[in-house]
């Protein structure tokens, strides 16, 4: 069943789980919210509030992270600060005496191709030398390789993908392919935060000491940290807090979260998210790619993509490529992506950045970094004729995008001198 495997290995265990591109099933959650009457934003960013003389929340101070504006308020009898590992700050804003309740934990996935095991199977590896399991799992056409799980204290830089985090996970894999993997096959890696949740009365955690070559960082544990999920209202300031949880049982904390608020409000309504159908599932089926290609005339590899990331509301962007030739065209020849879905995600999907596209639209910067820096100029250009960005903003845009690619590169390989790595 998989090729790829080492022939010491002797025996294994088959079973089935699910898989999920999050970032388009977070866009379905946002397009659901809004057909149900929400008012929803991006790039909005929570500064502040506003409170009554009894220090409770009247306003959210907000400002625009895209245009740079002056801050305005938004003014609400009720806020619900559902914000995974920066719910501390939020938490901080309401209410200065609130003690952390969060301890953000940084994991990592690399990506190779999918040749490695030359097939469509996943594999887990339940022990490792520093106790967690690792995964290595096919997705989008490659194979995701993670993850890490360490304590993370700078929220305000995004967690990347480090050279000595390639190390560990190529390093745990090795031995079990058969042929040898070389640091230069990595692709792509993202790195993400968890929203661990302590005990309230937890002590506050101490930063992490500097990465300095040649010394041994402390261990500090986070795989003992609760994965669950907690719903706190603070009396000072009424903010209600969604704390922890995962994507595995968000449903439950979207229950528990609302369902808090409505008491808090007197509403007296039954939940309904157990049948909800989220924005896509109409009409979907398991086979319609093949309706796609049937009605469209696409390739199968580009039906098959649109199926997978828009569900129902395919035809919306196959519609558009099919009336215009230049947006039926792929945006490189070696992915199904289309330039109709750079046009569908500005007018449809809220995409106001490159970034936004190629990283949380179709998922390329996670697949293929020299790809993504390569689709660029392209994305570039139908963005700007969308959002009428002039020339020079354009190649601004595309510059400072491909530049942060880049230092994504250099940080996953970048390497000290005599640095002994322990992890």
């Amino acid at each position: 069943m998989m090729p790829g495997l080492s022939t010491s290995i002797h025996s294994a265990v088959l079973y089935y789980d699910g898989q999920l591109d999050d970032a388009r099933y977070c866009l379905a959650l946002i397009q659901s919210a809004a057909e149900a009457g929400a008012v929803v934003a991006n790039h909005l960013e929570v500064i502040g509030f506003h409170k009554d003389g009894k220090g409770k929340l009247t306003a959210a101070i907000t400002k625009d992270q895209i245009e740079n504006d002056p801050t305005f308020d938004l003014k609400a009898q009720q806020f619900l600060n559902c914000t995974g590992p920066y719910a501390d700050p939020i938490r901080k804003m309401a209410n200065v005496d609130l003690a952390p309740r969060i301890r953000p934990s940084k994991g990592v996935h690399l990506v190779l191709s999918q040749e490695v095991f030359n097939c469509d199977k996943a594999m887990l590896i339940p022990k490792t030398r520093d106790g967690r399991m690792v995964f290595a799992i096919p997705f989008e056409g490659s194979l995701l390789l993670g993850t890490t799980d360490e304590p993370y204290f700078d929220l305000e830089k995004e967690p990347v993908l480090e050279a000595k985090e390639v190390d560990f996970l190529l390093e745990t894999l090795q031995p079990f392919v058969a042929q040898k993997i070389e640091k230069g096959q990595v692709r792509a890696g993202f790195g993400g935060i968890r929203p661990l949740l302590q005990p309230a009365t937890h002590p506050t955690p101490t930063p992490a000491p500097k990465d300095i070559p040649g010394k041994k960082l402390p261990n500090r544990q986070t795989k003992s940290l609760l994965r669950d999920h907690e719903v706190e209202r603070d009396p000072a300031s009424g903010l209600i807090s969604l704390l922890g949880g995962k994507w595995t049982t968000y449903r439950l904390m979207a229950r528990d979260a609302v369902d808090t608020v409505c008491s808090e409000m007197n509403i007296s309504t039954a939940c309904q998210t157990e049948n909800h159908r989220l924005a896509g599932a109409a009409g979907f089926e398991s086979d319609f790619w093949e309706k796609l290609r049937t009605e469209f005339g696409f390739d199968q590899d580009i039906c098959q993509h649109l199926a997978s990331k828009y569900g129902g509301r395919a035809k919306v962007p196959a519609a558009l490529a099919a009336g215009h030739p230049e947006l039926s065209e792929r945006i490189l020849p070696n992915f199904p992506f289309l330039k109709a879905e750079i046009v569908y995600a500005v007018r449809e999907e809220m995409a106001l950045t490159i970034r936004d596209f190629l990283s949380r639209r179709i998922r390329l910067e996670i697949i293929d970094w020299e790809a993504a820096k390569q689709a660029t100029p392209i994305v570039a250009k139908w963005m700007a004729n969308e959002l009428a960005w002039s020339k020079t903003e354009q190649k601004t845009r595309a510059e400072e995008y491909i530049g942060l690619l880049d230092s994504f590169i250099q940080s996953s390989t970048r390497r000290y001198p005599n640095h002994q790595i322990t992890t």
